[in-house]
C-alpha cells in the first residue's frame, strides 16, 4: 500500500465519522455568526471610510477577522484560526492513536506500507479535509465580491497564511498521535503544544522583546504578516532521512527544524500582495530613511494590557526591515504618570522618536505621521522663532504657571529655537527668523512695535497671534485689520459643560474640528480655559480658514464671571451677545510678498492658556500646538504619499441580499452538515 492509497482510505474514514461532519457544522454556524456581526458593523460604519482616502475596507474590516480574530483584539466571536486550534487536534487524534488502540497498526504495518508512507497519507487526507473547510469559510466573503471591488491580493495572502497554519496544526496533530497510545492523549497533547506555540512570545512582546528565536516560535508571528497582506518566503533546509524511525527520526526532524529557524532568522523574502502596496512602505518613506545615516530609537509609551503593543511593534516592523538600526522599546505609562506629563504623554500609545540629539513625538500611529517626523530630523538645522517680550506677554522660557516653558521645552528638542523679541531694544524683526510669536500681551504695545509686526507681515513673515478675551484696547486693531481678523468682545462660555465635568462655563472642550491640515486626523479633544471669539473680516488678500469652533450651546458672554464665588450667567441676545457655534481659531494664508518664499502663513487663536504649562497636558492641547507651528513653519507636509486606502472601502447590499447570506451561512449550510453527520452515526447503528 503506497501513500495515496493510504490517504484514500483516510479521506473514506473521515467522510464516514459522525464527529468530522458535527465539527464542520458546528463551527461554520459558528464562523456565521461571525461573518453576520462583522457585516453589520462594516456597514454601520462605510459611509464614514468611504469618505476617508486611506481608510480601510470589506477585506480588512470582515474577510480577515473571518479567518482570524487577531486583528479584531477579541471583541468578536473565534475566527477559524481559533477554532482550528480545538478542531484539528480532534480530527487527528485517532488517525495512527486510534490504530494503534484498534489493533489495526499492525495489519498495516503486515502490508508492507513504510512508516512514513503512512503517516504522510493519513497527513494529506487531513489537510484535503481542512481545505475544504477552509473553502466553506472563504465562499462567506467571496459571495459579496459582486457588491464591492476585493483586495484580492490581502485576500490571497490571508487565506495561504491561515492554510499553512492549518497545515502546521495538522502535522502536529498527526506527530503526537504518532507517538500517543489513546486518542485522548494525542489531542491533549496537541491542543498543549499549539497552545504553547501561540503564546510563546506574548510576555515577550509585554517586556519589549521581539525577535529572533521568540519570533521563530511562536505561530502568530508568522500568521500575522500574511493577515495583514504580505508573504515571507523562509529560507529552507532539505535532507532525506532514510531507514530512521522512532526518536531518532524526531530528533533528526527536530535537528532540521531548529536549523531551518536559524536560517529563517536571517535570509527573508517579503512581497506585498496588498492593493497599491498597503502592508509595505511606499517609495517615499523609504527615501527618507535612506537620508538617516545614523541609529533611530523610537519609545513606544504603550500599555502591556491588550494588544496595542503588538500593532505598534508591528507597524514598525516595516520600517527596522528597511533601516535595521531603526530600534523600538516599550514603556509602561502607567508606572510614573507625572513623568509622562512632563515627556507630554497624554495618550495610550505614543511614540517619541530620538535622532541624534532631537526627538519628535506622535501620538498617531501612521505612516503618514512617522514619516514626517522622520524627515524633520533629517533635514535638521534650526528654526528661530521670535517670541514679542516686554508687554507682559507669556514667556517662551518661563516656569510660570502661565507661561509656555514646558512646550516651548519640547518644540526645542524638535530643532527649534526661541528667541525674544523685545521692540524697545530693536526696532524691526531680525532676518532669519522663521516666524514671530505674540503670546497674549497684557500692557498696550507701543505704535513702534505695532509697525514692525505690519512690516514683518507686508515682507512674508509668518506670524502666531495669541489674543485673550478683554484684550482689544491694546493698540493691534492696525494688526486685526491687516489680517483681516476682528476679535470680538466678551468670553465664550458653553452651557453643556457641566454635563463634561467642568465648573467652569468658560472651560471650552473641542473634539471635531474644521475641515484643515493643522487639524486633518486630530482626534483627541482639547481644552481651552478662557476664549475670545474671532470674526473674519472681508479682505481678498488672505485666505482665513477656521481651525477651531466651539459648540451650539456656547455664546460669548458679557457679564463678568467671578473666579471664586458663584455667578448667574445666561444668553441675553439684547446685549448683543452672540450664539454659537463660533470660531475661535483662525489659520491665513497667502502667496509670499517675499521673493524667497512660496506661501506667507498667520494664525489667530483666541486662547494662550491651552498651551501654557497649567493646561498642556490636558487631551490634544500639546498635539495641537505643534500641528499649528509645523503649520506656521511649513512642516506639515513634509512627505507627500500618495494615498492607498482600501479598494473595498463601499460595499452595495439589499436588504433582501443580507438576510439570504445570513439564512444560507446562518443556518442552511451548517444544518446540513449535521443532518449528514446524523444520518451518518443512525447508518452505522443499523449496522
Amino acid at each position: 500500500m503506497n501513500t495515496l492509497a493510504v490517504m484514500r482510505l483516510e479521506l473514506r474514514r473521515l467522510f464516514v465519522r459522525p464527529l468530522a461532519w458535527v465539527l464542520a457544522g458546528l463551527t461554520l454556524a459558528e464562523l456565521g455568526w461571525r461573518f453576520v456581526l462583522l457585516l453589520g458593523n462594516f456597514l454601520g460604519v462605510q459611509i464614514k471610510l468611504a469618505a476617508l482616502p486611506g481608510g480601510p475596507g470589506f477585506t480588512d474590516m470582515v474577510a480577515v477577522p473571518l479567518l482570524s480574530s487577531l486583528l479584531t483584539g477579541g471583541l468578536v466571536p473565534f475566527g477559524l484560526t481559533e477554532l482550528a486550534i480545538v478542531v484539528v487536534p480532534l480530527l487527528t487524534m485517532s488517525t495512527l492513536a486510534g490504530e494503534r488502540g484498534g489493533g489495526t497498526l499492525r495489519l498495516l504495518l503486515a502490508t508492507g506500507t513504510p512508516a512514513w508512507a503512512m503517516v504522510l497519507g493519513k497527513y494529506l487526507a487531513i489537510c484535503i479535509w481542512m481545505a475544504l473547510w477552509l473553502v466553506l469559510v472563504l465562499l462567506m466573503p467571496l459571495s459579496l465580491a459582486h457588491g464591492t471591488h476585493l483586495d484580492w491580493g490581502k485576500l490571497a495572502a490571508a487565506s495561504l497564511g491561515v492554510a499553512l497554519l492549518l497545515a502546521t496544526l495538522a502535522a502536529i496533530g498527526v506527530a503526537c498521535s504518532a507517538y500517543a497510545s489513546h486518542p485522548a492523549v494525542a489531542a491533549t497533547a496537541s491542543l498543549l503544544l499549539v497552545l504553547g506555540l501561540l503564546m510563546v512570545n506574548l510576555g515577550a512582546q509585554t517586556a519589549g522583546v521581539a525577535n529572533g528565536l521568540i519570533d521563530w516560535l511562536a505561530l502568530g508571528t508568522h500568521l500575522e504578516t500574511m493577515l495583514r497582506g504580505g508573504h515571507r518566503a523562509e529560507a529552507r533546509l532539505m535532507r532525506a532521512w532514510r531507514r530512521l524511525d522512532g526518536w531518532l527520526l524526531a530528533l533528526a526532524l527536530v535537528l532540521c527544524a531548529g536549523a531551518v529557524g536559524y536560517l529563517s532568522t536571517r535570509h527573508n523574502l517579503v512581497s506585498d500582495w496588498t492593493t497599491g502596496g498597503r502592508a509595505s512602505l511606499s517609495v517615499e518613506t523609504r527615501a527618507v530613511l535612506a537620508k538617516l545615516d545614523g541609529p533611530v530609537d523610537i519609545v513606544s509609551y504603550a500599555s502591556p494590557q491588550g494588544r496595542l503593543r503588538q500593532t505598534v511593534a508591528a507597524f514598525i516592523a516595516r520600517y527596522t526591515a528597511v533601516k535595521p538600526d531603526l530600534r523600538l522599546r516599550f514603556v509602561d505609562p502607567t508606572l510614573d504618570p507625572a513623568a509622562m506629563r512632563e515627556l507630554g504623554v497624554s495618550v495610550d500609545g505614543a511614540l517619541i522618536v530620538h535622532y541624534r540629539d532631537r526627538e519628535q513625538h506622535l501620538d498617531e500611529l501612521s505612516e503618514r505621521s512617522l514619516s514626517n517626523a522622520l524627515e524633520r530630523l533629517a533635514r535638521g538645522g534650526e528654526r528661530i522663532i521670535g517670541f514679542v517680550t516686554g508687554d507682559g506677554e507669556r514667556q517662551a522660557d518661563g516656569k510660570a504657571n502661565a507661561d509656555l516653558g514646558m512646550f516651548i521645552g519640547q518644540l526645542e528638542s524638535r530643532g527649534v529655537r526661541a528667541v525674544p523679541l523685545n521692540f524697545s531694544q530693536v526696532s524691526a524683526v531680525p532676518e532669519g527668523t522663521d516666524l514671530v510669536v505674540l503670546a497674549s500681551p497684557t500692557a498696550p504695545l507701543a505704535p513702534g512695535a505695532v509697525q514692525a509686526l505690519l512690516d514683518y507681515l507686508a515682507g512674508g513673515g509668518n506670524l502666531l497671534w495669541l489674543t485673550e478675551p478683554g484684550n482689544d484696547d491694546l493698540g493691534l486693531a492696525p494688526l486685526a485689520a491687516a489680517l483681516s481678523v476682528q476679535v470680538l468682545p466678551g468670553v465664550l462660555v458653553d452651557g453643556s459643560g457641566s454635563a463634561l465635568g467642568l465648573g467652569d462655563p468658560r472651560m471650552i472642550t473641542v473634539g471635531q474640528y474644521p475641515a484643515h491640515p493643522v487639524t486633518a486626523g486630530l482626534r483627541l479633544t482639547t481644552l481651552f480655559p478662557q476664549a475670545a471669539a474671532l470674526a473674519q473680516v472681508s479682505n481678498a488678500a488672505w485666505a482665513v480658514v477656521p481651525i477651531l469652533r466651539s459648540g451650539p450651546q456656547s455664546w460669548t458672554e458679557f457679564q463678568p464671571i467671578s473666579n471664586t464665588g458663584s455667578s448667574t450667567i445666561r444668553y441675553d441676545a439684547s446685549l448683543g451677545e452672540l450664539k454659537g457655534p463660533l470660531d475661535f481659531g483662525f489659520a491665513l494664508s497667502r502667496l509670499s510678498p517675499s521673493p524667497g518664499k512660496s506661501v506667507q502663513r498667520a494664525m489667530v487663536i483666541g486662547d494662550g492658556d491651552f498651551l501654557s504649562n497649567s493646561y498642556l497636558g490636558n487631551g490634544g492641547n500639546r498635539a495641537l500646538g505643534e500641528r499649528m507651528f509645523d503649520w506656521l513653519l511649513g512642516d506639515d507636509e513634509l512627505v507627500d504619499m500618495p494615498v492607498r486606502g482600501a479598494p473595498d472601502r463601499v460595499l452595495r447590499l439589499s436588504q433582501g441580499e443580507l438576510n439570504l447570506l445570513s439564512f444560507v451561512f446562518l443556518l442552511a449550510l451548517p444544518a446540513l452538515l449535521l443532518l449528514a453527520g446524523g444520518l451518518i452515526a443512525w447508518r452505522r447503528r443499523r449496522r
